[in-house]
């Protein structure tokens, strides 16, 4: 049996996020972890840029500290978008979970991933989630609220923040948090360890 890790819930109503993602659509992109090459955050950049590149009125906050901010930072002016990068660093979890509600969708261009508690709070605030590499986040993100990528590019990365927001079977950020609650909650886990125990000889 598996049991999730304990994940942020939220703490404020949820918002609602763009319907479709085209030509003049604002769209408040987030990614959460260290700024390092395996979490791919100069990635999360390049995709906000090609994103804007065609129409849409993408930004991208990242919470989380690291070497790569120069880079991410150097990337934006590059291409003329640096108002629309926001570098959070380090949050605490309610400042986490307040950045959370006011995105629309979670993008983490990862290479690997243990379990993911990231990808699992951004679920909890009802985000869709567009995601790349291997680990145990691609046990528990569900199809109809994120997309897997298997190239971490910027190019395949947009498409799919493009193809979750037009995919009318996508759930609305209600739907998304309640099946987060079901498996990660503080009450779903402790249901799970009573379950685990109760099975023990």
């Amino acid at each position: 049996m598996v049991i999730g890790n304990e994940v942020i819930m939220p703490s404020e109503p949820l918002r609602p996020r763009p319907s479709t993602v085209s030509d003049g659509t604002a769209v408040k992109l987030v990614g959460v972890g260290s700024l390092i090459e395996r979490k791919g955050p100069v990635i999360a950049v390049r995709t906000m840029v090609e994103l804007r590149s065609r129409g849409v009125d993408a930004s991208l906050t990242w919470v989380g500290d690291g070497p790569l901010a120069e880079q991410m930072r150097e990337q934006a002016q590059k291409a003329g978008v640096i108002e629309s990068l926001h570098l959070r660093g380090h949050l605490t979890p309610e400042e986490l979970s307040h950045e959370l509600v006011r995105s629309d969708l979670f993008l983490l261009p990862v290479e690997t991933e243990t379990f993911g508690v990231a990808m699992a709070e951004a679920l909890a605030h009802g985000l869709p989630v567009v995601a790349t590499g291997t680990g145990g986040h691609t046990e528990f993100l569900p199809n109809e609220a994120s997309r897997l990528v298997q190239r971490r590019d910027s190019g395949p990365l947009a498409d799919a923040v493009q193809n979750i927001c037009a995919d009318p079977d996508t759930w609305n950020p209600a739907e998304i948090s309640a099946y987060a609650a079901t498996r990660f909650s503080p009450s779903a886990r402790a249901t799970a360890y009573g379950e685990a125990y109760s099975g023990l000889d």
